[in-house]
């Protein structure tokens, strides 16, 4: 399904170095509306303060997030290929998704680091192009 009101499937090639070792990564380009709510949802562990207050007494409802686990589902929406491989020249699995996330809970914690900065250095990229190009501006009301 590909159509002006919708997110075409385009990926982005980043060259990066890591350890003195270059590689690249594939990530899309901008994520369809399902794919962005599962990131924003990601983190979200619980609601508290919620329910019934007793007299005399002021309840706030508080989110808790766990942030670590957003920016993994980020990683995990964007991250389309790779080229880090095996020991034995294998590419490292990213598929299925159950998969993806294996591979990347197996990764050395700062090169997961320095590829989840890469990402979301690019998204910051990819929104203030779109803001610069007009894409940015809010929808305008028309009456009958």
């Amino acid at each position: 399904m590909s159509s002006k009101w919708t997110v075409a499937p385009q990926t982005r090639r980043l060259d990066l170095e890591y350890g003195g070792d270059a590689f690249w990564i594939e990530v899309k380009e901008r994520l369809t509306k399902g794919e962005r709510d599962r990131v924003r949802t990601s983190g979200m562990k619980a609601v508290a303060g919620i329910g019934e207050a007793k007299p005399g007494e002021t309840r706030e409802p508080q989110l808790v997030v766990d942030f670590a686990a957003q920016g993994v589902a980020q990683t995990l929406e964007y991250l389309v290929d790779w080229s880090l491989t095996d020991d034995k020249g294998d590419k490292l699995p990213l598929a299925p998704p159950s998969r993806k996330l294996d591979t990347i809970n197996a990764l050395d914690p700062d090169l997961y680091d320095y590829i989840e900065t890469a990402i979301s250095k690019h998204i910051e990229e990819m929104a203030t192009s779109k803001k610069s190009q007009g894409g940015g501006s809010k929808p305008k009301a028309i009456s009958a």
